[in-house]
C-alpha cells in the first residue's frame, strides 16, 4: 500500500493502541505534529519477491493496452520470452474466464480511471 502511494505509514499491529495513545494526547492537530507522531511508531516495509510490486515494468507493458486482446497478445509475447510463471498463470487465467467479463471489467476499470483523472 506503501508502494502504491495508497498508505503513508506502516506498522505492526501490536503498536496500534501505542499510537491511538500518543494521538489522543496530541495538543494541536497540525500536519507536521501527527506526521512526527506517527514516524515514532513506523516500521519499515519492504515489498517480498513474490509482490506484483516486482513486476510493475511487465503490469505496465501488458496491461496498457485498449483492449483485452492486445493485453492477451502482451501477456503472450511476454511469457514467450520470458518464461515467466506469472505471466503463464496470469494468462491461463484470463482464459478460463468469459471473454465478455473480461471486457466489462476492462471497460469498468478505464472509464474508473478516467473519471478519478478529471475530477483531481
Amino acid at each position: 500500500m506503501m508502494s502504491c502511494g495508497l498508505a503513508t505509514h506502516y506498522c505492526l499491529s501490536v503498536r496500534l493502541p501505542l499510537i491511538e495513545e500518543q494521538l489522543g494526547k496530541l495538543i494541536r492537530d497540525e500536519p507536521s505534529v501527527i506526521e512526527s507522531s506517527l514516524a515514532k511508531f513506523g516500521d519499515i516495509v519492504h515489498p517480498d519477491r513474490m509482490s506484483v510490486l516486482q513486476r510493475i515494468e511487465t503490469l505496465n507493458k501488458c496491461f496498457c493496452h485498449e483492449t483485452v486482446e492486445e493485453i492477451i497478445d502482451s501477456l503472450e509475447s511476454e511469457a514467450g520470452k520470458t518464461a515467466d510463471a506469472w505471466c503463464i498463470s496470469t494468462l491461463k487465467r484470463l482464459r478460463e474466464v468469459s471473454p465478455l467479463s473480461l471486457k466489462v471489467s476492462l471497460r469498468s476499470i478505464r472509464e474508473g480511471d478516467f473519471k478519478l483523472l478529471t475530477s483531481a
